[in-house]
């Protein structure tokens, strides 16, 4: 699957599951929701940082092609361990483990999700890196600034990683080449043969697109738009 395909599919699986999380006894209310669908569309595409020439390694320039290549080199290459269960399971634990570290740590984090998510979304990294450095930045700045300062729960963020990664994997399962599920076993899991870049790959990505738009619009009405009219109403 494309880039835009897997970003997008992870923040929608992420925000279609913030009710049941919330059943849960997690706290997703206010930023902590937008916060989580960042961090769901990021680790969308955390599994392809095992490939050091994809578009998302080239999202934050030397930084992001040295993690590439580390990973690439633990991993085994691309589509081996970055798109199996372990995977998942290793995305969630360091994402755990920077949430136990603080709200600082978690906001670089979160900063770091958001660039690599605004490459898969299309914004310009090879045609004007000028203006995606730009905005990965006030993106960043904004994720790091408010996780830093406001100190919204960050329980739901482990779990938004898990539901973004296991979704790229998801995607990757209905391709053609498949993904190896339980690597180090090397078989390849196969439910469908979409081509990548193909015409239901692009359709399907700029679907779950707008629907991420449309549930991150209603995220934002319900969070700003009773307060404010609370406030307007000289209540």
């Amino acid at each position: 699957m494309m880039g835009r395909t897997h970003a997008a599919s992870g923040a929608v699986a992420t925000m279609l599951a913030i009710p049941a999380l919330g059943r849960f006894g997690l706290d997703t209310t206010s930023m902590s929701v937008i916060a989580a669908s960042v961090a769901g569309a990021g680790a969308a595409m955390l599994p392809d940082l095992d490939h050091p020439h994809a578009t998302v390694a080239q999202s934050l320039g030397p930084v992001t092609r040295s993690i590439a290549r580390v990973i690439s080199a633990i991993s085994g290459g691309h589509r081996h361990g970055t798109h199996s269960l372990i995977g998942v399971a290793a995305f969630t634990a360091i994402t755990y483990g920077i949430t136990r570290a603080g709200h600082v740590y978690t906001g670089l984090w979160l900063a770091f999700l958001f660039a690599i998510a605004a490459t898969a979304f299309g914004v310009p990294v090879n045609r004007n890196r000028m203006l995606h450095t730009v905005i990965c930045l006030a993106g960043g700045v904004l994720l790091a600034g408010t996780t830093a300062f406001i100190h919204y729960p960050l329980a739901s963020l482990p779990w938004a990683v898990a539901i973004g990664s296991a979704a790229h994997l998801a995607g990757d399962l209905v391709t053609k080449q498949g993904v190896p599920l339980l690597w180090p076993i090397r078989h390849q899991f196969k439910l469908g043969h979409v081509t990548t870049g193909g015409d239901i790959d692009t359709i399907l990505g700029w679907l779950l697109t707008f629907a991420y738009a449309v549930l991150v619009s209603y995220a934002l009405y319900v969070i700003f738009l009773p307060p404010l009219h609370f406030a307007w109403s000289g209540h």
